[in-house]
């Protein structure tokens, strides 16, 4: 890195056309947008179309009331996938009806509507109209032969029954509340009785839950039953009383392996290991999965493990120490035949014998299961099968069934966001191109504040697992809030992942074409530039969910290099690096927290720095007080002039009302110097806030508020935000 740091000095600029980066970026989108509106039409036509003059059947109308919108919608979903021929023109038989009738009736009691009725008013292709009610509890009458060419079903939902008292007596092998959770949802703040549905079959499920934990735990005679369960009808509360007898605690002492030969008859081998561990289903299929393994690799992939207990050895109130004995029948030696593939349809064999190599001479199961995941992780197979040609035999041939996944995926895209309010797009993906597993996506989005279109092009699996080469172009124009950003960059780089231990590490090239309208400061390099730069970066990925994670951590980094030994008219070493953890404290509170450091070196920032590389904070995922960007340092006319190097903060509580929402109360703070002269920060920013959140399967959709404490000339009171996604 330089070790010199200077300020902002006035110098020549070279006279350049400011027009080409935005005309370049228009060129981009429209081809961008040609090549969907040329791929969309082959989208639509499927591969057996009618004849034009032929007269299309009118398809059956199946409409579902009275469980909510989003569930009406989604059971209507789950009914149709249940009968793909009824999708299209075929009218709905009684098989239908009745199948749908169940469907309904099921998801309404394990809703906790035990007494709803399901009524459903049916139109015959003849336009006779059917009706038929059905609570569930009397036989299910559908009139045979039918033919229905609209079905609708209301649902009489009735009381809903729900946990008001839940008792758990003799149980000390976990917290209470731990135990609770198998029956329903005890971390919300808010009892609602949605939260707490009850249901005789969830309650079942529910009790076998709980023993199964107590086995894995290692209480292998764990009892769990109801002691005691009251109903009341008329307002459906339900009183119930769950008894515990866990048992003794099972731990493994010794275990004598006894190792058969090929025929399974005389002792090949045999030895003791001596271990602590409790006994545990987890445990004992781990301890048989390591024997099967071993033999395994020397060819025997019929190899069986039965363990059996022997004698106890210790035997107290408590606790139960056994010994057991792990007799191994390998069974005989397979050689490996010819490796085979079916069911491809583009696929190139060459690329499959390749990615699906198995050695020999003897049949190695791990090395099967092993080819498997590698077809598995190129991202082309909805499903990877294998069997074995013959069953049995000394010799055996290995075939995977593969299922193609789809080719070709487009997608139109919505959503809404403070700063660029309404936005969409669409997005088009490929699949398999070659027929070698190669991918491309193109994805196009245009909102109030921006224009950006990224193509992208990707080989998975490349000569390492876990390894993939990517090659991309990004153009962009966007308005901040006192200037227009234009940039056109292009990348080629790898990155490897590590599934593991959710390590991921890249490194890429990049050149770019970059400049700032309506120049905020004079001194600073607002002209066109090339910059040429090696860029470096990588994640430690630890949280339970990245969405919408309430535990864990994440840690990532990168450095990006500019220099002109590489082509570019910049000249800098710019880097970032932060960490955000989230800690579950009690009863659906969560803390949040997270921190974020930048920092670049230049000889020269006021000629070899790009303005738009400099930094920008604020926003909905930044200091919550501002528009994006908004915390950055300004001039004396309130234009942004960025920062060299900044320090963000963000710690917030997070309450869950219900399973999907929670209320939020967060302190934001950033430190920003628009020069590393007075490295980290000159200038201090806070902002306090809350809001409200709807958590969602693409993550929470979030309102929040942030108040300026510490408000400049030209900064706002506070900013109201809307976006869609966890904010660090």
């Amino acid at each position: 890195m330089h070790a010199r740091q200077s300020k902002s000095i006035p110098v020549p600029k070279v006279a350049r056309d400011p027009r080409l980066p935005r005309q370049a970026v228009h060129v981009l989108c429209g081809l961008c947008l040609a090549l969907m509106f040329l791929i969309l039409p082959s989208l639509c036509v499927g591969e057996d179309q009618p004849p034009a003059d032929e007269k299309k059947a009118e398809p059956p109308k199946l409409v579902i009331r009275g469980l909510g919108l989003l569930q009406d919608r989604k059971l209507k979903r789950v009914i149709l996938q249940a009968f793909p021929d009824n999708r299209h023109d075929k009218p709905f038989d009684a098989n239908f009806i009745e199948d749908s009738f169940v469907i309904l009736r099921n998801q309404l009691v394990s809703d906790g509507y035990q007494d709803a009725i399901i009524y459903a008013h049916l139109t015959t292709t003849d336009g006779e109209p059917i009706n038929i009610e059905w609570d569930g509890r009397k036989d299910l009458t559908v009139p045979r032969p039918l033919s229905v060419q609209e079905a609708r079903f209301d649902a009489d939902r009735r009381q809903l029954f729900y946990y008001n008292d839940f008792t758990i007596g003799g149980l000390t092998a976990m917290p209470i509340d731990q135990a609770t959770g198998f029956f329903f949802k005890t971390e919300m703040l808010l009892r609602l009785k949605t939260n707490r549905r009850f249901s005789r079959r969830q309650l079942n499920d529910s009790i076998d839950n709980l023993r199964q934990e107590l086995v894995n735990l290692g209480y292998r005679d764990a009892k769990v039953s109801v002691a005691d369960l009251q109903e009341n009808v008329a307002t459906g509360a339900v009183d119930v009383v769950v008894q515990v007898d866990q048992g003794k605690l099972y731990r493994v002492n010794k275990v004598n392996v006894v190792v058969k030969d090929d025929s399974g008859g005389a002792i090949a081998q045999s030895y003791t290991t001596e271990t602590n561990a409790v006994w545990s289903p987890a445990w004992q299929q781990d301890f048989s999965t390591t024997l099967r393994n071993a033999q395994y690799t020397k060819g025997h992939p019929d190899a069986r493990v039965q363990i059996k207990p022997t004698t106890n050895e210790t035997n107290n109130t408590t606790t139960v120490t056994q010994n057991l004995e792990a007799t191994v029948n390998p069974g005989p030696e397979v050689k490996l035949g010819d490796v085979r593939f079916e069911g491809q349809q583009k696929s190139r064999l060459s690329w499959l014998q390749k990615k699906g190599r198995v050695e020999g001479p003897l049949l190695d199961r791990l090395k099967v299961d092993a080819a498997r995941e590698r077809l598995s992780r190129q991202g082309v197979f909805d499903f990877v099968g294998i069997r074995y040609e013959p069953d049995t035999g000394p010799q055996r041939d290995v075939v995977f069934d593969l299922n193609e996944g789809k080719r070709i995926d487009f997608s139109l895209l919505a959503g809404y966001g403070s700063y660029d309010q309404f936005f969409g797009g669409a997005e088009l993906d490929q699949y398999n191109l070659w027929g070698i597993g190669h991918s491309a996506q193109l994805r196009g989005m245009i909102s109030v504040k921006t224009e950006n279109v990224v193509y992208t092009y990707s080989i998975p699996e490349f000569l390492f697992p876990n390894l993939n080469v990517f090659a991309n172009v990004d153009g962009l124009l966007r308005k901040e809030l006192t200037f227009e950003r234009q940039e056109i960059k292009t990348a080629v780089g790898l990155r490897k992942s590590f599934p593991k231990s959710g390590l991921q590490a890249g490194i890429r090239y990049s050149y770019q074409f970059l400049k700032t309208q309506d120049s905020p400061d004079p001194t600073l390099n607002n002209d066109f530039a090339r910059v040429s730069a090696i860029i470096l970066d990588g994640q430690l990925e630890r949280r339970d969910n990245p969405l919408a994670p309430r535990k864990g951590y994440r840690i990532y980094g990168n450095i990006e290099v500019a220099d002109p030994a590489i082509a570019s008219d910049a000249d800098y070493e710019m880097l970032q690096f932060g960490a955000s953890g989230h800690l579950p404290l009690l009863r659906g509170l969560v803390l949040h927290s997270s921190i974020q450091h930048g920092v670049i070196f230049s000889p020269n920032p006021a000629t070899d720095l790009p303005f738009s590389k400099r930094f920008l904070p604020g926003g909905e995922n930044s200091v919550r007080g501002y528009q994006r960007g908004g915390a950055s340092p300004y001039n004396s006319m309130g234009q942004q002039i960025g920062a060299e190097t900044f320090l963000q903060w963000n710690v917030e509580l997070e309450q869950f009302l219900t399973e999907r929402w929670s209320v939020v109360a967060f302190l934001d703070g950033a430190g920003v110097s628009p020069t590393l002269d007075n490295y980290p920060f000159d200038e201090v920013l806070w902002s306090v806030g809350g809001g409200l959140r709807w958590n969602t399967i693409i993550g929470p959709v979030r309102v929040e508020y942030g108040y300026n404490l510490n408000r400049r000339t030209f900064d706002p009171e506070g900013t109201l935000h809307i976006a869609i996604g966890f904010p660090f």
